[in-house]
């Protein structure tokens, strides 16, 4: 019986020196970056688990040993009864509720269909917004996809257009450009909102071998700058590859990811949109760059903004070349320009008045351009395709309803250009058989 008694309180040790132990290694080793709102999340479930390791613990240490029988059997009900529940609400939620086609990182969600009222500059008053059977904007998936031209749009928000009807998107557009000598053309829109190159590097590996389009084009780059000097000029890594175990678990429960997005809505205080009918208005105002707060220098270390850059580009190289699919990257326009109108103005897509990064739309323009400057320098080491778009559009707004969104003449204007680069290098024709 004190056999029994000391085993009881080695066991309740060693729940103790796991959850004290457990802390640092797995905080250290999953979820090193408290920027990312998953680890955050997770680390919030390892906490309680951590309490719940303490309390049993010490509930074995202490508790008389006449009362661990019904204690034990009690607590074996409740584990079981909440794996069970636990269980059968995650068939519940993969019953109920959409999930991306492909991949859980992408809210490629089929056939959604939104009606957005707009008041942007050289924007329809009413947007149009749909998506087809695998989650991307573009006309239908037909039986004979694999026989046609098709073309998958890969990029961030500039990509998506999410303030355009799907008939304005540049995307939708260039299909009927190159209709005029294919038919058998069809571009699908797979751009998503703030994606960098990391994500596009996911899309390659996980949606692009499904759908298997015969060429993709890739608009990329100011995302990456983006994250790149909000991290202070570190790497642009993907949280989810030092948390593999967390990534794992992200993408096979649905239960998880819908617990993600609540996290989102009830801490981040991220805003809830119907997905039928809301309303979008961006009044952009140049401000002027205060004297009182002086330029930061990130020029100087421009460089290091493009590491992660760079290695993402040869990856997406690597996995087009190895599937054979014909690769088109083009460069990131933007209103902003390197002039002393935008030398005085202060840069404010990305970095408003609450965070500390400060300095001028030139600024940012040529931060651009050097990450734009070395995607075309890779792609011609690599012989990839790279067509300088951010040299083919104007700094005008007229093009743009915002620092770098298209408005319709804009995602118009950028199809032409895009459609007779194609034509005039034959693009299309090196790419089919």
């Amino acid at each position: 019986m004190h056999g029994t008694k000391t085993d009881y309180r080695l066991i309740g040790i060693l729940f103790i020196a796991v959850a004290v132990i457990c802390n640092e290694w797995i905080l250290t080793n999953f979820l090193n970056n408290p920027s990312f709102d998953t680890a955050r999340l997770f680390q919030i479930v390892i906490r309680c688990c951590q309490l719940l390791f303490l309390v049993i613990g010490l509930w074995l240490i202490f508790r008389r040993k006449d009362k661990r029988g019904n204690d034990l059997k009690n607590f074996g009900l409740l584990i079981a009864s909440m794996l069970l529940s636990l269980v059968l609400l995650e068939i519940a939620l993969r019953l109920i509720t959409p999930n991306s086609v492909f991949h859980p990182l992408f809210e490629l969600i089929p056939h959604q269909k939104n009606t957005i009222h707009t008041d942007l500059p050289g924007v329809a008053d009413t947007v149009y917004t749909s998506t087809n059977k695998w989650g991307l904007r573009g006309d239908p998936i037909p039986d004979n996809w694999e026989s046609l031209t098709s073309i998958l749009t890969i990029g961030g928000s500039t990509t998506h257009c999410m303030y355009l009807s799907d008939d304005k998107t540049w995307s939708y557009q260039l299909q009927k450009f190159l209709r005029l000598d294919d038919q058998t053309a069809i571009v699908q829109n797979g751009g998503r909102d703030g994606h960098t190159t990391h994500a596009h590097l996911i899309m390659m590996e996980e949606v692009v071998p499904v759908i298997k389009p015969k060429i993709v084009i890739m608009l990329v780059g100011v995302n990456d700058l983006n994250i790149a000097v909000r991290r202070g000029y570190q790497e642009v890594d993907n949280p989810f590859k030092k948390s593999k175990l967390i990534f794992q678990l992200y993408s096979c429960s649905r239960t998880v990811q819908l617990a993600f997005k609540w996290y989102q809505i009830l801490v981040n205080k991220v805003p809830i949109v119907e997905n039928i009918d809301y309303t979008h208005t961006v009044n952009y105002q140049p401000i002027p760059m205060d004297d009182n707060k002086p330029e930061q220098d990130f020029l100087s270390r421009a460089e290091s903004l493009t590491n992660e850059f760079q290695n993402h580009l040869i990856e997406i190289i690597k996995i087009a070349k190895a599937s054979g699919i014909k690769l088109l990257f083009m460069t990131q326009p933007a209103l902003y320009d390197d002039t002393d109108y935008w030398k005085g103005i202060r840069a404010q897509w990305f970095y408003p008045e609450k965070h500390s990064i400060v300095f001028s739309a030139a600024t940012e323009w040529k931060l651009l351009d050097i990450l734009n400057r070395k995607l075309i320098n890779i792609c011609e080491s690599e012989g990839i395709a790279c067509f300088d778009l951010a040299s083919a559009i104007p700094h005008s707004s007229e093009y743009f309803y915002d620092d770098y969104h298209f408005n319709e003449l804009g995602a118009k204007f950028t199809a032409e250009q895009v459609y007779s680069y194609i034509r005039e290098s034959n693009f299309i024709k090196s790419a089919t058989p």
